[in-house]
This record gives C-alpha cells, structure tokens and sequence, in this order.
C-alpha cells in the first residue's frame, strides 16, 4: 500500500485544461499522510466541468453508516468489483497530486523509508477514486503491482495517470474495461528512488527533511 506521499501547492501549468477551484487548496505538505486533505481534481458531480478540491485521503463510501473503515487504498486488480469501490470506479474517478510517494524497506527490525519520484521531480496524477456527500468529501489511491525502480523496495506502487489520458480517466462515460486499462505499473516516463530521514516514519513530521537523501548504507533510526 501507500501511506504517505508529498505535495506542491502551486499547480500552475500542471493541468492542461480548464477547471474550477472548489476549495482552498491547502498548502505544501513534505509527508502527507491519511486523514488530512490534499489537492484532487475531480468531475463535478453535475458533470458540468473540472474541479480542484480539497478532499480527505481515506475513503468513505456515501452509503456507510459510518467511518470506522476509511481506507488510504484500493486493489487495482478489484477497484472496478469490490462492493466497497464498485460504485465510484465508475462514476468518480479523480486525479490526486503528488510530486513523490514513500515506500519503506524492512531491514532487520527496522523499517527503512525510500522516496520514489520522478526523474525531473515534477508533479504527476495518482489515479484515486472519491466518495462526495453533503457532510464530507473523501479519496483514496488505487494500487497496482510495482514498475521495475519500486520493485526493489516493496511490492506495490500508487497508479500514476498519464497526462494524456487525465481526461479519459476523469470521464464517467469512459468504459469501465477502457479505465482499468490504465491501472497498471507507470513505464511512461522515468522514475528514480532514494533514502530518507527515518524522522518521516511518524506522520506528524512534516519538516522538509522528510523528502531529503540520506546515506541509503545507514540502516538505523534516527
């Protein structure tokens, strides 16, 4: 799964077609983590156009009686049949913002964090599912097997949307066969990884060393 990932608030020229802002759009954060709100573009419910939203990452399906069970992912080999995803894998497919997400290597008893990006550090689309009600609006990730640079640390990674297909995914009239076909490990552009501060391991850290290198050869916890 992904449990962390990092943020910039300035998504100036990263989406290539018009939209909406529908919330204040909060600000950079180094370790954003489950149950605080993060940057998603989504279809307005009227599917009268695109909007830029602040929505909580965990995800809560309208008809739950409650939010006991808010979960940060979602199987991509599931996502479309799951009773608990079914319904917004068709209707409301998002794009959540990231500019880099953390998997961690267990080492012994230690659990050792790697942050995964882009080669060029710019911002990518993770492809989310969201849950929309009058009292709370709500995402999570969808997760797929690992391309070849996550592979060497963990066994999953976040789907990463490619930009051309950002429309087609956020398109409720899309297919279901055609949107899964995106939900497969990201080859379209390269990826680099490196160590980070074990400080990140608690998700009330939020100082900018979180998205740092370390020395990856120092196995212990700082």
């Amino acid at each position: 799964m992904c449990g962390r990932y990092s943020y910039k608030d300035n998504l100036t020229g990263i989406i290539p077609f018009h939209y909406d802002l529908a919330a204040e759009i909060p600000s950079r954060r180094f370790n954003f983590a489950p149950s605080q709100l993060g940057p998603v573009l989504r279809l307005e419910e009227s599917e009268t156009g695109y909007v830029l939203d602040a929505l909580k990452w965990g995800f809560i399906p309208a008809w739950a009686k409650d939010a006991s069970r808010s979960p940060a992912n979602a199987r991509g080999e599931t996502v479309a049949t799951n009773g608990m995803f079914r319904s917004a894998f068709h209707k409301h497919r998002c794009l959540a913002f990231a500019d880099g997400f953390f998997e961690w290597q267990t080492i012994g008893k230690s659990k050792l964090p790697w942050r995964f990006t882009l080669e060029d550090d710019s911002t990518f689309a993770f492809g989310s599912i969201c849950s929309l009600t009058p009292d709370q609006k709500t995402f999570c990730l969808i997760t797929t097997t690992p391309n070849e640079v996550v592979a060497k640390i963990h066994d999953r990674m976040p789907v990463i949307i490619p930009r051309e297909h950002w429309l087609a995914w956020l398109d409720p009239a899309t297919p279901v066969a055609e949107a899964l076909q995106f939900v497969i490990p990201y080859t379209e552009r390269p990826m680099k990884s490196y160590r980070v501060t074990s400080k990140m391991n608690a998700s009330r850290y939020e100082a900018k060393d979180a998205i740092e290198p370390v020395d990856p050869d120092k196995f212990v916890l700082e």
